[in-house]
């Protein structure tokens, strides 16, 4: 099974949230611990009697833990690029990526319960940072016949469920999906991978500027996503490193600046958002050691996915193994 299966990955979380070891989970459960970490690994499945302790220790809807774990199941394709953003493999930064993604999902009610608050203009989802302090207060938008139809309760743990995600994904992007697939359940790790893209590049949120009580809020910094990565640019820099390594600089002056190689190709250029004609400019007149076009300018959102190489007098740029990894899931169902 998956490592990264989703139904497995909420499991984990939402013991976290209920603020349980996997010892105390177990005993309450009436399993063994080996049990619990069995089902959190995706390792075995879950009983509908077992589920069903589950949603009332965790305090989860029964029906959403029943969906969620169900959905597995179904022919799609889980396109999640989850080798990206593996703490083993990105210098173990700490951080749970992956874990967050296994969460982003939504039931076509809790999408309908967002739709209203799209519409009646909640303050909370024009945010584009994570913010934790008015989603709540904004459920007063909500007209009281969605309450009275779902149930106050039922509407209470939807309200939490779409709040888990309307805090790390932007609400514009969610719109733009969920106007996509109308009929579909959220869930990014199934989404066609140039929204997967387009949500790690610009769809996700990241800590809002203003201060967060952390005790208060109850906040901690591993509760944000973190890519490291354009997946625009390295789409456009990959198959260029493919063919073979870039020499980006083979001069460095007495201050330690480099300057960038006259021969680096247009389109890595381009791939980088540089205007190509001053590009040229530059290079016709001896100063491409400008302040923009500089190497680091060159490998920046792209260091996970490349190897820099430097020596005394030259500066060169390589495709790596995640990178090669990250060029076939480009590739793969084109």
């Amino acid at each position: 099974m998956n490592k990264y299966n989703g139904f497995a990955m909420t499991l984990k979380r939402c013991r976290h949230d209920s603020g349980l070891t996997q010892e105390e989970a177990a005993e309450k459960l009436g399993v063994s611990v080996n049990t619990i970490q069995n089902w959190e690994s995706g390792k075995t499945s879950i009983k509908n009697e077992n589920l069903r302790k589950i949603a009332i220790l965790y305090q989860i809807p029964f029906s959403q833990l029943q969906l969620s774990m169900n959905e597995e199941g179904r022919n799609k394709t889980d396109n999640w690029p989850a080798f990206l953003f593996d703490t083993e493999l990105r210098m173990n930064w700490d951080d749970n990526t992956n874990e967050i993604i296994g969460t982003l999902h939504l039931s076509l009610e809790e999408q309908n319960l967002f739709g209203l608050m799209y519409i009646y203009g909640a303050k909370y989802l024009k945010k584009s940072g994570i913010d934790y302090n008015t989603f709540y207060d904004d459920l007063k938008v909500v007209p009281y016949s969605f309450v009275d139809r779902v149930g106050s309760i039922q509407f209470v743990n939807m309200a939490d469920r779409l709040h888990e995600v309307v805090k790390h994904v932007k609400a514009d992007y969610l719109m733009k999906v969920l106007k996509l697939f109308p009929d579909e359940e959220f869930n990014i790790r199934y989404l066609p991978k140039d929204l997967i893209c387009e949500f790690i590049d610009s769809g996700h949120k990241e800590l809002s500027d203003g201060i967060i009580d952390h005790e208060k809020d109850g906040f901690e910094g591993n509760e944000t996503l973190h890519f490291y990565i354009s997946m625009q640019k390295a789409k456009a820099v990959l198959p260029l490193l493919e063919k073979g390594p870039i020499i980006l600089s083979n001069d460095c002056d007495a201050r330690g600046i480099w300057r960038l190689s006259k021969d680096i190709p247009d389109e890595l250029i381009t791939a980088c958002g540089w205007n190509i004609a001053y590009w040229d400019y530059l290079k016709n007149n001896h100063k491409v050691n400008s302040n923009k076009y500089t190497p680091e300018g060159i490998c920046n959102n792209v260091e996970i996915v490349t190897k820099q190489r430097r020596s005394h007098d030259e500066w060169r740029l390589e495709l790596n193994d995640l990178g090669k990894q990250l060029l076939d899931w480009f590739r793969k169902g084109e």
